[in-house]
């Protein structure tokens, strides 16, 4: 049996790799150090991909398929904006994980207590 840090309840081993294999893909999107950027970047507001190109000073066929990826693990959505894309974070999860990885780059010693 597993203890949770913060609530000290015991999980089943099997329950844990469930829910480990179900947070792998999401971990796994956001290990690549352009998608995290994007990813927390998205986190305060949706954007359009020229401006996700513009800001990470990346050509746009290499950014979209960053935000493809994101999406596909389901962290992000796009809609419509006349002829453009806007994106935004959808997963609670995703956002979760997110606040803790912009909390950590923001700190002036990358480290969060």
């Amino acid at each position: 049996m597993y203890a949770t840090m913060t609530t000290m309840k015991t999980i089943s081993p099997a329950l844990r790799r469930a829910r480990c294999a179900a947070l792998a893909p999401m971990l796994k999107a956001l290990a690549h150090p352009v998608r995290l950027c994007i990813a927390t970047g998205l986190l305060h507001h949706e954007c359009h991909v020229t401006r996700i190109v513009d800001g990470l000073g990346l050509p746009q066929p290499v950014v979209s398929q960053h935000l493809a990826v994101l999406a596909r693990a389901g962290i992000i959505t796009a809609r419509h904006d006349g002829t453009r894309r806007c994106y935004r974070i959808v997963n609670p999860r995703g956002r979760r994980i997110l606040r803790v990885a912009d909390a950590i780059l923001s700190s002036p010693t990358g480290v969060v207590i």
